[in-house]
């Protein structure tokens, strides 16, 4: 980020804890970071380290409780979401921050047709006035023109027909497509999606990820995308932010990510993908903490092939290293 440059989203040490048997626990442990405009951001770990969690608290749909936001700052376009109420933040989501998210059986309600679904967004956040002005039926067909509109640039080809079908009529292709088609219906500037595609077999994610890459550079949208892939957070992102234990740990232009990892989490990973040339593959030892058991100091030094001493007691600082933002006490140097 540029002096210049005013970041479509910022978070800021945001910290989230979390009920569980054992007491209170810390989820994320003061996430800092940022999004420009019409940039893909890419948040990257394995399961459980709180890349979800992280999407959430900034789409203000953690589930509480048990999840509970203690403090940091999450702003979009330099307005602190934190700190508004529901409707303000009604007024926001839905409209210039949006998701996509995963599983489109989990996101598309069963007993409305699709048409229905997308009306009921237009509706929502439309102009005040608006359908008294134009009245019941021009709105209705202003909308569905609009809707129709934003399904064929989802490369859908019969867009009459998908806002008459009912979910379970639709494939699971076409279903994401449609939850695309609802992230962008208001024309957000800023688009958190989860693993849009997971779930879908590999020709079809190829796909979707085809079109999600498309629709941000054309509409010139920033798109913090939620993956543990890190093939698929090469070939969408900008930058790349590696994340471990509730803490980022690394942030990066994606081909310094590549050529040059710092952190020694960021090399595991990239040790453990399969090389097209064949030999074996470098896996991490050991797992993830629980959060309930996190080790002091640096989360990752019960894992790491270069622990020192001091990884046991003090949790690093970020600093700048080589191109890259890394918590790691391999890397003296001022906090940035």
């Amino acid at each position: 980020m540029t002096a210049s440059v005013v970041p479509r989203l910022r978070i800021r040490d945001l910290r989230v804890s979390a009920n569980t048997p054992d007491g209170r626990v810390q989820v994320l442990t003061g996430v800092d970071l940022h999004v420009d405009p019409g940039e893909i951001l890419a948040l990257v770990g394995e399961s459980g380290c709180g890349k979800s969690t992280t999407a959430r608290a900034v789409m203000g749909i953690l589930a509480t409780p048990p999840l509970r936001v203690d403090g940091g700052a999450i702003e979009l376009d330099g307005k602190q979401l934190l700190t508004l109420n529901r409707s303000g933040l009604d007024r926001i989501r839905g409209k210039s921050l949006t998701m996509i998210f995963q599983d489109p059986n989990a996101s598309l309600n069963p007993v409305f047709t699709v048409g229905d679904q997308m009306e009921a967004i237009l509706a929502r956040h439309a102009p005040r006035g608006e359908r008294t002005r134009l009245g019941r039926r021009r709105w209705r067909r202003a909308a569905r023109e609009r809707i129709a509109t934003t399904l064929r640039q989802m490369r859908l080809a019969e867009p009459e027909r998908i806002m008459g079908s009912y979910p379970f009529q639709l494939s699971g292709g076409m279903k994401q497509r449609v939850l695309i088609a609802m992230a962008l219906l208001n024309e957000p500037s800023l688009i958190v999606a989860d693993e849009p595609g997971s779930a879908l077999d590999v020709t079809v994610e190829d796909q979707i990820l085809e079109l999600i890459e498309a629709q941000v550079t054309e509409r010139h949208l920033s798109l913090l995308f939620i993956t543990h892939n890190l093939g698929v957070a090469r070939r969408l992102a900008q930058r790349v932010a590696i994340m471990y234990a509730g803490q980022v740990v690394e942030v990066a232009p994606t081909r310094t990510i590549f050529e040059r990892p710092a952190h020694p989490y960021t090399r595991g990973l990239l040790d453990a993908i399969p090389k097209l040339s064949g030999g074996t593959t470098a896996g991490i030892p050991g797992r993830m903490p629980d959060i309930a058991q996190r080790p002091k100091g640096c989360p990752f030094h019960p894992r790491c092939p270069h622990r020192m001493d001091i990884c046991e007691t003090e949790t690093p600082t970020p600093v700048r290293h080589d191109g890259s933002l890394v918590a790691c006490h391999l890397y003296p140097g001022s906090a940035a």
